[in-house]
């Protein structure tokens, strides 16, 4: 069984803030910067309670590296909301940070916040005889010096490279690092929308960014992200009904 906690982000903006790009871009790197600074306050108090809070920045820090790993704490832009959501052993870490903060507002980094916290959703992934039609928005699925022409390749390429890509997705995030035994899984790219650009982000890394439409035989629950930058965002699973 697989746990979701997600909380709904409502941020205010004090007179004459700037801070409105924020709310303008794609992704949600800003509210992963809030939340490192609201783990700063009670850090030591969540390790006490055994709280893992390399969990709230999606690597696993030591003395020579950083090691990615799967984001078990997704923080997440959709159209004109925000939410971050724990999964797993992240939502217990999330709900354990932010029940320091049962105030009716948070004031920081020139923000005012509320949390809202949405049903919890307790789900058994799992492959099933039926298919489910989703939405990956914003879906970063590849760096874009590893296919630089692939605006010109042929619909039946970019379908079959997309659904592979897809199938990556499942076998290393799914099945290694969720534990879950989802090998007989099957994905159908049904639309592709490529925007007319990449996208940088840090480290002068530019991704292909897409939005695409998919069948697949697994329940997929809701604020959970594929692909690339999925710890903020990116790769926003929506299911169409």
């Amino acid at each position: 069984m697989t746990t979701l906690l997600t909380y709904k982000i409502t941020p205010f903006l004090p007179y004459r803030s700037k801070n409105y790009i924020y709310f303008e871009t794609p992704g949600a790197e800003w509210l992963k910067r809030i939340f490192s600074k609201l783990l700063k306050k009670h850090e030591k108090e969540l390790v006490s309670k055994r709280v893992d809070t390399t969990l709230f920045h999606g690597h696993i820090s030591n003395s020579n590296s950083k090691t990615q790993r799967f984001p078990f704490i997704q923080y997440i832009h959709k159209e004109n909301e925000f939410f971050v959501t724990g999964i797993n052993e992240g939502a217990f870490a999330l709900k354990t940070l932010l029940d320091y903060f049962q105030v009716s507002a948070v004031f920081v980094d020139d923000l005012y916040l509320e949390f809202h916290l949405l049903p919890v959703t307790e789900i058994e992934m799992k492959n099933t005889n039926c298919f489910y039609k989703y939405k990956i928005v914003n879906w970063l699925p590849f760096l874009n010096d590893e296919c630089l022409d692939f605006e010109s390749k042929s619909l039946k390429f970019k379908t079959e490279f997309l659904e592979q890509k897809l199938m990556d997705h499942i076998t290393k995030d799914f099945n290694y690092y969720l534990s879950l035994s989802l090998y007989d899984t099957k994905i159908k790219i049904h639309s592709i929308t490529e925007f007319p650009h990449t996208i940088s982000l840090k480290h002068n890394e530019n991704f292909r960014m897409i939005t695409t439409e998919m069948f697949i035989n697994i329940y997929l629950p809701d604020y959970n992200c594929f692909g690339n930058k999925k710890s903020i965002g990116f790769g926003l699973v929506e299911r169409i009904k």
